[in-house]
């Protein structure tokens, strides 16, 4: 039998993506080079040696093309995901968008040749959502391969970028849901 919280999450995942849709093209492009910028001043972005672990946004979601691009002209280390059955993501390291093809779910992934990357302390890892809460509880799309990546590496810094109408103030939680320590949106 499902628990509460899960049909709850069920609801509320399909009433944000209809938020996110919603969103015009400009104010999407605005809100997320307004991210963008805050990411990039954030003291764990410009550690010379942090790996930044990001995702590859797709259309409605929080652009990162414009902070990855930026971090790979920087020569900064890049982090991206690729997913596996079962549930499980590894991050590997990318060294511009030449390396990315379409994997599961139509994101795009790191190709073959590129190296898995285990997080250190002092990395950066930006966490998607569908929405976050106060506490930096996130709603994602309900497939759980952030929070088994983030119980797996809890040693990096974790920063959740949503948009400002995708903020609330509490989501529903279940046992397995996995903080991040900072909300950007």
């Amino acid at each position: 039998m499902r628990d509460a919280a899960c049909c709850e999450k069920e609801l509320l995942r399909a009433r944000m993506t209809r938020r996110c849709v919603g969103i015009p093209p400009r104010v999407r492009d605005g809100q997320s080079a307004r991210i963008t910028k805050q990411i990039r001043d954030l003291p764990a972005f410009a550690a010379p040696d942090a790996v930044l672990l990001c995702y590859a946004s797709k259309a409605f979601e929080v652009s990162t093309w414009e902070l990855l691009r930026f971090a790979w002209t920087a020569g900064k280390r890049v982090a991206l995901p690729r997913c596996r059955k079962g549930g499980i993501m590894d991050f590997y390291l990318v060294c511009g968008e030449r390396k990315l093809r379409a994997g599961m779910f139509g994101i795009m992934e790191p190709d073959k040749t590129c190296t898995r990357y285990v997080p250190q302390p002092g990395d950066l890892c930006v966490v998607p959502g569908l929405a976050f809460d106060s506490e930096g509880y996130r709603l994602g799309k309900g497939g759980g391969y952030y929070d088994r990546y983030l119980a797996r590496y809890p040693v990096m810094q974790t920063v959740g970028v949503c948009f400002s109408d995708c903020m609330v103030q509490t989501l529903p939680r279940e046992s397995f849901d996995i903080p991040v320590q900072q909300v950007i949106c």
